[in-house]
């Protein structure tokens, strides 16, 4: 191709309507990028949103639960079982009763069996089809 051919192929490509399809083209094709781009940021902004929320949630049932842990604590009726465990108390009319502790079970002897098959897998094989 000689320099003539391409003079007259530019001539007749680069004409002012492929010019301005070309930027057109460049202008969509950035904006299709940055909507991607910002679609893509609200995503994860979404997910830490999204993580935020479960430990909030997460955090407001662990004082819940104190809460409730501290009621029970201050208790009329834990304060009286927490009185007949740990100090030996009882209720007018009840008598404390103490059991000797359990002797120990005695200890079982493991016995391990030890193969004295020295064969092969594949003799072992043999033996299992043909019984010997």
């Amino acid at each position: 191709m000689n320099t003539t051919q391409l003079i007259v192929t530019v001539r007749r490509y680069l004409t002012l309507n492929n010019s301005v399809l070309l930027v057109a083209i460049a202008i969509v094709v950035a904006s299709i990028w940055n909507t991607m781009l910002t679609l893509q940021k609200n995503f994860l902004l979404q997910q830490q949103v999204n993580t935020l929320e479960q430990e909030i949630m997460i955090s407001q049932l662990e004082v819940d639960t104190l809460r409730l842990q501290q009621q029970y604590l201050q208790s009329p009726e834990y304060q009286e079982l927490t009185a007949r465990e740990k100090l030996g108390k009882a209720a007018p009319g009840e008598s404390v009763i103490n059991l000797p502790a359990l002797p120990p079970e005695p200890e079982t002897e493991q016995v391990s069996v030890v193969s004295t098959d020295q064969f092969s897998n594949f003799q072992k094989w043999m033996r299992f089809f043909f019984g010997r």
